[in-house]
């Protein structure tokens, strides 16, 4: 799910899965095919430090509320010490991302007032490699409100709108200096494609990429959509249908990738390079190929339900387990370095990394965050 994604897994059965911002696809495999996985270093979570002893270095410390008062809450990482922040204030008219430097206080404002920003609100933002992305919604009935793309330079600068679009779902990510709209339609349309990746051109024109597949917090890799397997969670812990194993697309290149689950593992998700999946002994993650095996032991008793989230680069992974018996219940969570094969523990029921910040709680009136592109 970027091949940002999040993906989730239970050893019991084998379904695709395309779930809201997550960053992976999620398959389940017939019990009978669990084998032993060889020659895997384990990591035991029973033992594993917590992610801000681990990576001290990698906390950081941002104020709920913007210098003038809003309540904001960070989506993304623009640099070292600035982080794009959305008000998240129900009584103020619109909800637009800014940029907060979390040294200085200083606030960049991406939009300065354009025309009817006031019938505007957020709905998406994405930091890419030079720009800062942001979907923002027209005043209207919720999901059927027009959605327009906007670009604004990392560096800095005011965010320029860039297309408009009437379907229901869009997210936008900059690869490389191109901007693309990842487009879903609900319900499904009778005939044709639900989900459609577009490239966007100069003067809001667009160019279709691929038709069946959507955008991650990985780009540029692109994961299958399953236009009829939008399933709930209730859903998926019933259901026993086999799928296949996904392709990927990037969709700056047109390469396509389908990755080697090795044997005895079910695939959970997959990031850039590295995929990970579940086995006997716990969970494993894998390179597309199938090499450079890893495991994580100790995932508690019960039949563990899994959920996957990579960050952008691939190397890490947020990892919650829970039973799939008593999905109310208490999970636990972890941050996955999957180059040096080390892990952190997170709270309990802790929320999953959204686009490479991980929530580690509040004190007073700042939150904690863990930045896993601060771990060297």
């Amino acid at each position: 799910m970027s091949p940002g994604g999040s993906g989730v897994g239970r050893v019991a059965a084998v379904v695709l899965v395309v779930a809201g911002l997550a960053a992976g696809v999620a398959l389940r495999a017939d019990v009978g095919r669990r084998l032993e996985v060889a020659s895997v270093p384990p990591v035991d979570l029973a033992t594993a430090r917590p992610a801000a002893e681990l990576w001290p270095q990698a906390v950081v410390s941002i104020p709920d509320n913007l210098p003038d008062g809003r309540p904001a809450w960070p989506a993304g990482r623009v640099d070292e010490d600035r982080y794009l922040m959305v008000p998240s204030d129900p009584s103020l008219p619109y909800h637009l991302p800014v940029v907060l430097d979390t040294r200085t206080g200083d606030v960049r404002e991406l939009f300065s007032d354009p025309p009817g920003s006031r019938e505007r609100t957020w709905v998406w933002a994405s930091v890419g490699e030079r720009s800062i992305v942001a979907v923002t919604a027209v005043a209207g009935d919720g999901q059927q409100s027009t959605k327009e793309v906007w670009t604004a330079p990392r560096a800095g600068g005011p965010a320029q709108r860039r297309a408009v679009f009437d379907t229901q779902d869009v997210t936008a990510y900059e690869v490389g200096g191109t901007v693309y709209a990842s487009l879903r339609r609900f319900p499904p349309p009778e005939t044709g494609p639900a989900a459609t990746i577009v490239r966007i051109l100069d003067g809001g024109r667009t160019q279709k990429v691929v038709d069946g597949f959507r955008m991650r917090s990985w780009s540029p890799w692109a994961g299958p959509e399953t236009t009829r397997g939008l399933q709930t969670g209730e859903e998926l812990r019933r259901s026993t249908a086999p799928a296949a194993a996904p392709t990927f697309v990037n969709v700056a290149t047109g390469e396509r990738r389908t990755p080697r689950t090795p044997a005895g593992v079910t695939l959970i998700a997959c990031g850039v390079e590295t995929c990970v999946g579940e086995s006997r002994e716990g969970v494993v993650s894998y390179r597309f190929d199938g090499s450079r095996q890893r495991r994580v032991t100790g995932l508690g008793p019960g039949d563990p339900y899994v959920e996957v989230v990579f960050d952008r680069s691939g190397r890490f992974a947020a990892v919650r387990v829970s039973d799939v018996q008593h999905p109310g219940g208490d999970a636990r969570s972890f941050v996955w370095d999957l180059t040096r094969n080390t892990v952190g523990a997170l709270g309990t029921n802790s929320q999953l990394m959204m686009q490479g910040l991980v929530p580690l709680g509040v004190t007073g009136d700042r939150e904690s965050l863990l930045d896993v592109a601060r771990i060297r």
